[in-house]
């Protein structure tokens, strides 16, 4: 099981007034504009079994259209 301190129990969202978002998590501040921060959501319900993989940012109205990547996880 994961071992975290109890500084990653304070997560706050919360939107910039530039438009994007700052996640406090503890002492750590993230940066996200709002196509980033939709990429997290569907990473995080992917991991919790919420959606499957192809209901992503990167899904398709026809299933036979080729992959193209919208966003990247570097």
């Amino acid at each position: 099981m994961c071992q975290m301190g109890p500084e990653f129990t304070d997560v706050k969202l919360t939107r910039c007034q530039h438009g994007c978002f700052h996640l406090f998590m503890g002492k750590t501040t993230i940066h996200m504009t709002p196509a980033e921060l939709l990429a997290v959501a569907c990473e995080v319900n992917r991991a919790l079994g919420v959606i499957e993989p192809d209901d992503g940012p990167n899904a398709s109205d026809t299933p036979d259209a080729p992959h193209t990547p919208r966003w990247s996880s570097n």
